[in-house]
């Protein structure tokens, strides 16, 4: 964990970073870090978890038909969408 108090705001493009010096970034996390898979109906996704016994994704984000980035979480009681916007930044 970076205290932001002591760390310098670095620019960078659009985006903003913060650095305890000038050679250490911290960047965003991107879904195109993550694992990638297709699913059953050959779309491309983007796995954070897996389930240990089945290997189904229990974490995973995708992109809709009009780019908006979905998170989907598998959990007992079914399958969960949160809607993140059109960044691949998680």
């Amino acid at each position: 964990m970076v205290n932001k108090k002591k760390c310098q705001p670095i620019a960078d493009e659009e985006y903003q970073f913060y650095a305890e010096s000038a050679n250490e970034l911290i960047r965003t996390r991107s879904v195109y870090d993550l694992e990638e898979r297709v699913d059953a109906y050959g779309r491309t996704i983007y796995v954070e978890e897996s389930e240990e016994n089945t290997g189904k994704p229990k974490v995973w984000y995708e992109f809709n038909a009009q780019g908006v980035l979905t998170r989907r979480d598998r959990r007992p009681s079914g399958i969960y969408s949160t809607y993140l916007g059109k960044s691949p930044y998680i």
